[in-house]
C-alpha cells in the first residue's frame, strides 16, 4: 500500500470518531430526558398503588367502624381518615366515603407533584383517585 494511502485512510479514522463524538453529543440529551420522563412514570405508578392501597384501608376500617354498636357514618369517616393515612406515607390524602344500604365506597384522592428535575416542568401535577368499596359488617 502507498504511503499516500495509508495517511488517508488515518485521517478518515480520526473524522470518524470526531464524528461519532459530536453525533453522542446530540443525542445524548434526548437520551437523559427519555430515561428521566420513565422514572417519573414508575414513581407515578408506585403512587397510584398507594393511593389503591389507602382507599382499601379506609374502606375496611370504615367497614368495621361500627364495633359492637349501629354504624355511624362520623366514626366510620374518622376511622377511614385515620387508617388511609396510616396505611401509606403520601400525604395529604383526602379520604370521602360514600354509604348506600349496607355498602361504604372510600374514595381517596392525592395530589402527586411530578417534581423530577427537568422533567417536572414538563408534565402537570396529576389528581390521582382510587375507590374501594366493601360491606358493612355487623357483630
Amino acid at each position: 500500500m502507498p504511503l499516500t494511502s495509508r495517511c488517508l485512510n488515518s485521517r478518515r479514522d480520526a473524522h470518524d470518531a470526531g464524528q461519532a463524538t459530536v453525533e453522542l453529543a446530540l443525542v445524548l440529551p434526548f437520551i437523559v430526558l427519555l430515561a428521566l420522563a420513565l422514572v417519573q412514570f414508575g414513581v407515578v405508578v408506585a403512587n397510584q398503588l398507594a393511593v389503591l392501597d389507602a382507599a382499601q384501608c379506609a374502606a375496611r376500617a370504615a367497614a368495621i367502624s361500627g364495633n359492637g354498636s349501629k354504624f355511624s357514618q362520623d366514626v366510620a369517616q374518622r376511622d377511614a381518615e385515620a387508617a388511609g393515612n396510616e396505611c401509606v406515607a403520601l400525604r395529604p390524602l383526602r379520604v370521602d366515603l360514600v354509604t348506600v344500604n349496607s355498602v361504604v365506597t372510600a374514595r381517596v384522592e392525592y395530589l402527586d407533584s411530578t417534581d423530577l428535575p427537568v422533567v417536572g416542568l414538563l408534565f402537570p401535577n396529576l389528581t390521582l383517585e382510587a375507590a374501594a368499596t366493601m360491606r358493612i359488617e355487623t357483630p
